[in-house]
């Protein structure tokens, strides 16, 4: 701001503040102007200082002609007295139009008159002069030609009314040019000449003067010695208007207007131009060459097609002028032959010939170019008629035909070839006419196409005709032809081998079986029943079960591999198929044809050692450790005893040097595609008999691998098992081909087994789980007596009296009494659920002994789900564990995570109706936990426990948690410690739990993981509906215990209503009565919607009892294209070598192929159709996930690798057969090693770009203003802005939208003004939430913002950090192997709190930040989350890793279209961009690279703004956005309510998030939710907290420089107090200018600075001086 200065001469000194604006005047009295100004007036005091007023003032005329745009005037003006002190004047037109005026020169403008006035700045007196314009005589030039050789128009050159200078050029030919000049309006009564200067100077020539005539040409002559000479310029200046006299040679007493000429002499001509062929022959030229035709410098001839050269002849205009043509300049040219190949054009028949002049004997070198262009004569053949697409039915007859216009010469000939779609095209043998016949014999499409050969000269000239697809229609069917039956061969991976195993012994499983089958017509599918007779008849047989991978496709037939699983009995069996074609889209329409039989024989196993035959009924006998010997011995030796039963006769005791049963491959043994992979495995059946066996002290169990195996009716004893009591191993069994997929062997099922009083288990009672999810274990009947201890050690995770860790499968009416001691992951009887999409469910079981744990995950059943938790989730969508029917009666103990039946569930975000709902898929159930009873003590001493479950991470209609009765004197008083996500549509739930809220049927949060819409539930769980849930007083009456349904319509079309006909409903009381209620008036249903089309989940409640089932919507018939493309990888297993999608390495197996499909057509389909075309073999055989492709399988590369697809860039979280596509879906099928460093890429799809009448609908969708209206609003505007211009001309409400913005800015500019209230209260209700936990929610981020705050964090979380670090971090010092920003999170939190990072119980989270490479791996986060950390204190780097490393890092990973950052580097992203500042901020002034960066992301965050002072992340409108903007605005020290950039129909983006604000503390996410969302209010809170320190003069957020930190020495602090105050940052983006708007808001303070004597009088000096704030240092 400028500074002002005022002197106040005054008789006394006066002391003050704020003074008026001060004038002054002659008169002796005082008076105020409209301005608020204050005029005071002292005639003593003006004498006594001898000033001389003003009286008066005068003009030296007052009244003055002029003419509009002709030359001004100057008017003089004397103030009165002449020694008057001031003389000041003002000046002023009554109407500038007519003419204007300054310092007194009057400049005329148009016709009229004005009066002029003058007016002293003292005193106000005036005087006027009227000026009166007259209108302008004007002269209208309507053309100037320039002319050469009298007649011939100069080229390029055109007069227009407007250009008055032009630029001509001379060329070396003509001698004279001729300047003719026509005027359409001439002045009347006046004569106006036009007379020629030369290079300045008036031509004095009589012919350089022509009086000018109305419409009539004036000519002027340029001789050639006016001419400039070639290579030289002269200007030429034609002046039009009046002379002296009238006469040609007089002096111009006025000029109308002027043109200027400025001719180059740089066009040099040629005088002659002549082209031959090689043999003498004249090529015409066009247009034809005259040597006076200087305008045209292009020429074109013909010439043969056989042309290869031709003879030039070409001579210049001028003497001294050379010639060049390619290499060779002469002075003429005469048949030179040239060569036309060194002229090619991209034209191959062209060729362009330059012909250069060149003229050196002026002061500059001349030159000009003619250019012949040649075209040889085009021997292609021109296709006239293309062939057509064309349709007909089998058999039917059709014509291909072109037509072709012949060339001039050579000899036509046709050639056809045909493909089938994407393949390479075969040439059709005979078919070499100009039309072709088609076979129709088979159905499908084939594309055709004929190749037109022209030869000339032996030489073949060759056009291709368009494509034409054939498509013969499936009108009938023709039976299967078999060309190889069932049981001659097998396939190897590349030969067909001529045998086939037909003799098996009794229980081994027979081989895959193989049938070749005739190639399928388009649009038939082949199916195949197998059957077995013991008679050799191929007629009336039994049917087989089977599953069969994709078709070998060889030489055009397709060879089916087929796994029979049926267990022969001993005997001779005739095995054959049936193989039915049939029409994809007419079922009906088939034919079929029955195989030949094969001979199968099954011996009986004839096992000498032991007594009976191996059937249940003459079992083998164990009646010694010997048997049990022979036993391992003969499955160590690859007899897998498959289906054999074998029995206990006797109590057995195993010997001290036991081996357990089963082993794992030999090192020769692996590799090579052994059944089992190598794996041996007993697969019998193993029958105690109820007789006991005894375990040595410190010894094995029984068995160490088993597969498909039973064992039951078996007492188990053992003091100190070393390892499980029954099973002691497991691994991953694919079955006999080693092809994984759902249908692969079960592990065991153990039946009535106890394990007996006194005994001791080192690991969980029975087993520890299974290989995969597809190798259940099933437990029933089983009991664990008193008195047993499980976990002997005390030192085990992962255990339970039965199952330990990885369990997948079912425990049905088992009980327990044992007490089970554990670390972590420790149930009464499980340890932790094992794959995630594996089955896992306990069901009317039992505990009543105590589990003891040291750690967390702790339950009286389970102890936890899919183990899994933190930011970036591998399995969001993992199904709970159920556990219904279950009782416990003892003591839980553990630490966090701790529940009376269950301790924790953490993986699962949102559930979908995606898991095992009996033993297999279905929607029936994504988890359960209803019906249990606990009624013993819980003992923990930390976090999130509860009497029925510890720790719930999210609860929707899906995830079913009811009717679980926990008593009161547990020792905890609620049902459920904590539940972090709740979908629910009830708006008047709770808000005290600390639980987040959203509701999927209104809005999807922005929360990964949450993927499907309508998974909301319709309570209050937590609040008036809590008692559903858990309750404390048992129930005297009857309820539903279980809901079933039957009957129901499965299929819908898109706007169907919802349909109950023949529904029919079971429910199951608790007593075990049935009733059926009434579907339309009984049972409530959410859920169904049919606005669009997939797989919907209907979840029908009775009585508080819930059944789920599915159904499909489907829209009508139609054709859509997708393209897709499949990259694998090499089987090189886990060998360090990773290869993904995200970073390369996988190889293409299909490049992109379009298909056209239905358009109900899944991702499934499609890829099916690919695999199923190329020859690929594949496993899906649950329809939804593809396990293997040609072999290469999940698990394959290592624990994370397997197959997985983007659509549309993005990864969706549906399976392959529940993914449905749009018309022009882009599908990538990719394997990956490692799924977890593809989930950077994961990301919602685009939205589909409405139409305009869609626009309209979601502007009269916002309805009422208020503030739940910002997102609503916001997806309107998002929408309109993405029309086209004309769309959005036919959006009629648009003001409607406009009104909407403007009112909804004002509401939440009204609430913005709570800013310090919300601050207090958030900051209240994050203390109040009690001690931090781990994690990015409600963990650091919370602590953070406390401390930051000046709050106190409680010392609890410091010990739960050092926990977790103890329990997480690896040899290199990292918490995750991925994510570099949980040792960054984690190291903001310490410092803040100052605690020392480089010692968290001994470990340096400093140094896990070590490479650059692994920082690379969260893509741009993990290095803007370790350059923030690094900052927060100063603390140095590790490793390879710099400061300027990082800085460049996130400089390279700027999006260079808009400026802002992304996590994809595609489209920028609000909070991207805003947490990259964040980072550079430091680096703002010493970088000025960064400087830019930020400028410019600064410029596209304003740009992005919202009309209501928000922003938009993930397509919507929320709070976290708003939060990030500001933490980053403030970091550069801006003001977020006062900088200009960021305030939007005047409201600021601090306005905004205090909009989001919830009564009582906390923020939402978004607008639409009611309650506070975790997330949202820690970001919230720490923006507010970032806003604050920047208001009081403190350090930024993440500058922790201020804070001491334990055990490390203080750093000396910066001391900038010396800092003058007007000292300004030159490089600061903030605007410091200084006024009533400005951004920096600097208040102005007037104060008196000094006092000096001026002639006795004191005169105080006054200045204006800015208060400085943070934004002004």
């Amino acid at each position: 701001m400028k500074k002002r200065v005022v002197s106040l001469l005054l008789a006394f000194v006066m002391t003050f503040s704020l003074l008026p604006t001060v004038t002054w005047a002659a008169d002796n009295d005082c008076s105020a102007a409209d301005d608020g100004s204050v005029t005071w007036s002292n005639d003593p005091l003006n004498a006594a200082m001898g000033i001389v007023a003003v009286a008066g003032i005068t003009l030296d005329r007052n009244e003055l002609a002029l003419t509009a745009g002709g030359k001004t005037a100057t008017l003089t003006a004397t103030v009165l007295p002449e020694e008057a002190t001031n003389k000041t004047v003002t000046w002023s037109s009554s109407d500038p139009a007519v003419a204007t005026v300054s310092d007194g020169i009057v400049t005329p403008v148009s016709e009229g008159e004005t009066d002029i006035t003058v007016t002293t700045v003292e005193g106000g007196y005036t005087d006027i002069c009227k000026v009166t314009v007259s209108a302008q005589e004007t002269v209208k030039i309507s053309n100037i030609q320039v002319n050469y050789n009298f007649s011939n128009p100069v080229p390029n050159y055109k007069f227009s009314e407007d250009v008055t200078t032009y630029h001509i050029v001379r060329a070396d030919a003509p001698q004279s040019y001729t300047i003719k000049i026509t005027a359409s309006e001439l002045p009347a009564g006046k004569t106006v000449f036009a007379q020629l200067y030369i290079n300045g100077k008036a031509d004095t020539a009589r012919t350089a003067a022509q009086k000018l005539t109305a419409n009539k040409a004036a000519s002027i002559g340029l001789t050639a010695a006016k001419l400039p000479a070639m290579g030289k310029t002269t200007t030429y200046t034609i002046k039009i208007g009046l002379k002296e006299n009238n006469r040609w040679n007089g002096a111009f007493t006025e000029i109308y207007t002027e043109y200027t000429y400025v001719m180059s002499a740089t066009q040099l001509c040629l005088s002659s131009l002549t082209a031959k062929t090689a043999e003498g022959d004249v090529l015409a030229l066009s247009p034809a060459f005259s040597s006076s035709n200087i305008s045209n410098s292009e020429y074109a001839a013909v010439a043969p097609a056989t042309a290869e050269s031709i003879l030039l002849s070409a001579a210049p205009k001028t003497s001294g002028v050379t010639v060049r043509v390619g290499t060779s300049t002469e002075n003429s040219f005469s048949d030179k032959e040239i060569v036309l190949e060194n002229f090619k054009t991209d034209d191959p028949f062209v060729y362009k010939i330059p012909i250069v002049l060149t003229y050196t004997g002026g002061d500059t070198p001349v030159e000009s170019t003619y250019t012949l262009t040649v075209t040889k004569k085009n021997p292609t053949p021109v296709i006239t008629e293309q062939p057509a697409n064309q349709e007909c039915d089998k058999h039917d007859s059709i014509s291909l035909t072109v037509a072709v216009q012949p060339p001039e010469e050579g000899e036509l000939s046709y050639q056809w070839y045909k493909r089938k779609s994407s393949s390479e095209y075969t040439m059709i043998s005979g078919a070499t006419e100009a039309s072709y016949t088609p076979d129709t014999s088979l159905a499908g499409t084939e594309e055709y196409k004929c190749v037109v050969t022209n030869t000339v000269g032996g030489t073949p000239y060759i056009v291709e005709s368009e494509i034409a697809a054939v498509t013969v229609r499936l009108s009938e069917i023709t039976p299967p032809e078999i060309i190889r039956q069932p049981g001659t061969f097998t396939i190897g991976k590349i030969d067909i081998i001529e045998k086939y195993k037909t003799v098996y012994s009794f229980g081994e499983s027979l081989e895959p079986i193989y049938i070749a089958l005739d190639q399928l017509e388009e649009g038939e599918v082949y199916s195949y029943n197998w059957y077995y007779n013991t008679e050799n008849t191929t007629t009336n047989g039994t049917l087989l079960e089977e599953k069969h991978t994709a078709p070998n496709i060889r030489d055009g037939y397709y060879f089916q591999n087929f796994i029979l699983p049926h267990k022969f009995d001993a005997g001779t069996y005739y095995i054959y198929c049936e193989v039915t074609a049939s029409s994809e889209s007419d079922p009906n329409l088939k034919a079929t044809t029955t195989s030949e039989a094969v001979e199968i024989t099954f011996n009986e196993v004839s096992l000498d050692d032991f007594e009976g035959s191996g059937s249940e009924s003459d079992p083998y006998l164990i009646q010694s450790a010997d048997d049990l010997v022979e036993l391992r011995e003969l499955v160590n030796a690859r007899q897998f005893c498959i289906g054999l039963y074998f029995k206990m006769t006797q109590d057995v005791t195993l010997p001290a040097e036991w081996k357990p049963i089963g082993r794992a491959a030999n090192a020769d043994e692996v590799g090579k595609n052994l059944p089992y992979k190598g794996v041996c495995a007993f697969r019998g059946i193993f029958d105690g008999g109820g007789h006991t066996l005894t375990v040595p002290e410190g010894g094995k169990p029984l068995f160490n691998n088993v597969g498909e195996a039973t064992i039951k009716n078996l007492n188990i004893y053992g003091k100190k098992i070393d390892g499980y009591g029954l099973v002691n191993s497991y691994y991953i069994d694919y079955g006999i081909d080693n092809i994984y997929n759902y249908g692969d062997p079960y592990c065991v099922i153990i039946d009535n087994v106890r394990l007996l009083s006194g005994s001791q288990t080192l690991c969980a009672g029975f087993l520890d789980g299974s290989g995969s999810g597809i190798n259940t274990v099933t437990i029933r009947n089983s009991v664990v007596e008193k008195d047993v201890i499980i976990g002997y050690d005390q030192q085990q995770y992962g255990i339970g009296s039965f199952v330990g860790g990885n369990f997948n499968g079912v425990i049905e009416n088992c009980e327990s009494y044992a007490d089970v001691y554990g670390i972590s992951e420790v149930g009464g009887l499980a340890g932790n659920k094992g794959q995630t999409m594996g089955l896992c469910k306990v069901l009317n079981s039992r505990f009543y002994g105590n589990v003891v744990a040291t750690g967390n995950h702790v339950g009286g059943i389970i102890g936890r789900g899919y183990p899994e938790e933190g930011e970036v989730r591998t399995a969001p969508n993992s199904p709970w564990v159920t556990i219904v029917g279950c009782t416990v009666t003892g003591s839980i103990t553990g630490k966090n995570y701790v529940g009376g039946i269950f301790g924790a569930e953490t993986s699962t975000i949102q559930c979908w109706g995606n898991d095992f709902g009996g033993d297999s898929f279905s929607a029936n159930s994504s988890g359960s936990i209803r019906n249990n009873s606990f009624t013993g003590k819980i003992n923990a001493r930390g976090n999130y426990v509860g009497a029925i479950a510890g720790y719930l991470e999210s609860l929707n209609r899906y995830s079913v948690v009811a009717d679980n009765y926990y008593s009161a004197d547990c020792g905890v008083n609620t049902g459920i410690g904590f539940i972090h996500y709740i979908d629910t549509s009830c708006e008047t739930h709770e808000t005290t739990s600390g639980a987040i809220y959203f509701d999927t049927s209104k809005e999807m949060p922005d929360l990964k993981g949450v993927s499907v819409p309508n998974a909301n539930r319709t309570d209050d769980p937590l609040g008036a509906d809590a008692e559903k849930l858990c309750y404390t007083e048992k129930r005297g009456e009857k309820y539903v215990d279980t809901l079933s349904i039957s009957g129901y319509k499965k299929e819908y079309q898109i706007g169907d209503p919802f349909d109950t006909t023949g529904m029919v409903f079971t429910a199951t009381w608790s007593d075990g009565t049935t009733t059926s209620p009434n579907p339309k008036t009984d049972i409530q249903f959410v859920g169904f919607d049919s606005s669009e089309r997939g797989e919907k989940t209907i979840q029908a409640t009775y009585k508080n009892a819930t059944v789920n089932f599915t159904i499909i919507v489907k829209q009508k018939a139609g054709t859509i294209d997708v393209t897709i493309s499949i990259l694998g990888d090499s089987k090189h297993g886990a060998n360090g070598s990773v290869h993904t999608y995200a970073e390369g390495g996988l190889t293409t197996w299909v490049g992109a192929t379009t298909y056209t499909v239905d358009s109900n057509a899944t991702v499934w389909t499609v890829l099916k159709k690919c695999l199923d075309e190329n020859g690929y073999t594949y496993s899906n055989s649950t329809g939804n996930y593809v396990a293997s492709i040609n072999g290469l399988a999940e698990f394959t590369n290592g624990k994370n690798s397997g197959w997985m697809y983007t659509l549309n860039g993005s990864y969706p979280m549906l399976g392959v057969s529940q993914q449905y596509l749009n018309d022009g879906d882009v599908i990538v099928f990719h394997y990956t090693d490692d799924y977890t460093l593809e989930a950077a890429d994961m990301g919602p799809a685009p939205e589909e770009k409405k139409t305009a009448d869609e626009v309209i609908a979601l502007i009269n969708a916002i309805g009422v203003v208020d503030l739940t209206k910002g997102d609503v609003i916001a997806k309107a505007r998002a929408a309109y802005d993405a029309l086209s211009a004309a769309d959005k001309k036919l959006v009629t409400n648009y003001q409607t939208l406009l009104d909407a913005e403007a009112s909804y800015a004002k509401l939440v500019a009204e609430l913005g003004k709570k800013a310090d209230s919300v601050y207090k209260t958030t900051g209240d209700y994050l203390a109040k939430l009690g001690t931090p936990g781990v994690g990015s929610i409600g963990g650091e981020w919370m602590a953070l913002g406390l401390a930051r705050s000046g709050r106190t964090v409680p010392e609890g979380y410091y010990d739960a950090v050092v926990k977790y670090v103890k329990d997480n971090i690896d040899s290199n010092g990292r918490l995750d192997k991925n994510k570099a920003t949980e040792n960054a999170r984690i190291i903001l939190a310490l410092t803040a709190i100052g605690k020392d990072v480089t010692n968290v119980d001994g470990h340096d989270l400093l140094a896990g930040l070590n490479e650059m490479s692994y920082l690379s791996k969260q893509g741009i986060n993990g290095a803007i989350f370790t350059l923030i950390a690094l900052d927060s204190h100063n603390y140095t780097p590790a490793g390879d890793v710099t400061r300027d490393k990082l800085v460049q890092a996130i400089l390279d990973a700027q999006i260079s279209g808009d400026g802002g950052w992304s996590l994809d580097g595609k489209n920028a992203d609000v909070d991207m961009t805003a947490m990259a500042i964040q980072a550079l901020a430091a680096y703002y002034k010493s970088n000025s690279s960064a400087k830019k960066a930020v400028d410019k992301g600064l410029s596209w965050l304003s740009s992005v703004q919202q009309n209501d002072g928000g922003f938009t992340s993930w397509g919507a409108a929320n709070s976290e956005s708003c939060a990030q903007v500001i933490v980053a605005l403030t970091a550069l020290g801006i003001d977020p309510a006062k900088d200009s950039r960021f305030i939007k129909n005047g409201v600021s983006v601090l306005d905004a998030l205090c909009s989001f604000a919830v009564n009582g503390g906390g923020f939402k996410h978004l607008a639409t939710e009611t309650s506070a969302n975790g997330m949202a209010t820690e970001q919230g809170f720490y923006a507010l907290v970032a806003y604050y320190r920047l208001l009081n003069g403190q350090s930024s957020l993440y500058d922790m420089t201020d804070v001491k930190l334990e055990g490390v020495k203080a750093e000396e602090p910066v001391d900038d107090t010396d800092k003058p105050d007007d000292a300004t940052d030159t490089d600061t983006p903030v605007d410091t200018e200084v006024g009533e708007a400005s951004s920096g808001g600097q208040v102005v303070l007037w104060v008196v600075i000094g006092v000096v004597a001026v002639g006795g009088i004191a005169a105080l000096a006054v200045t204006s001086k800015k208060r400085h704030g943070r934004d002004a240092e």
